[in-house]
């Protein structure tokens, strides 16, 4: 980049410069992220397009941030969980791979630029990421009930088909 950058006299700039629509910000900074990963590593600067401003960092916390409505009602990736106060990914979700790796990106972005987000996963979902194996007893913060009925039917002596007519299929509700 930096050859092209010499030879064909583009100005080199050490921002990841985004500019976004405020009504459109998320499918902005989707696409253009997915066009800049050579740029992900520069400090990150958000114009919003129409508007003047200094980039502060209220604007690209505004930017980039992904509170529960916009994960939830927008993205329709990801749900949230009163009870344990966590996302989790949307098991009846459409979206492809590509958008939950996109959103991953922003997420980096914002962790890289130092933007504290209200954005909240559980330890398995970390583990998994690093790739490290998970137990049991990492799901116990993000789905406690799920694990009761796993230790119950663990201790359990007696035939579970038979009792509890469950042959390990498994059942999910989207929240």
């Amino acid at each position: 980049m930096l050859f092209f950058t010499i030879f064909q006299k583009w100005p080199i700039t050490p921002y990841l410069i985004l500019r976004v629509r405020r009504e459109c910000i998320i499918d902005d900074n989707l696409r253009q992220v997915s066009n800049n990963e050579i740029d992900l590593k520069k400090r990150l600067k958000i114009e919003f397009i129409g508007e003047n401003g200094i980039d502060i960092d209220g604007l690209r916390k505004k930017c980039i941030i992904l509170d529960k409505s916009i994960m939830i009602n927008i993205l329709e990736m990801f749900t949230w969980s009163e009870k344990v106060n966590y996302y989790w990914f949307n098991p009846t979700s459409f979206e492809s791979l590509v958008q939950y790796y996109l959103v991953g990106v922003i997420l980096g972005l914002a962790i890289y630029n130092s933007t504290i987000l209200d954005v909240y996963f559980p330890l398995a979902c970390y583990k998994k990421l690093l790739d490290i194996l998970y137990e049991l007893d990492d799901l116990k913060n993000f789905r406690p009930g799920l694990i009761e009925g796993f230790q119950y039917l663990l201790a359990f002596d007696d035939n579970v088909e038979d009792i509890f007519c469950r042959d390990f299929v498994g059942e999910y509700e989207a929240l």
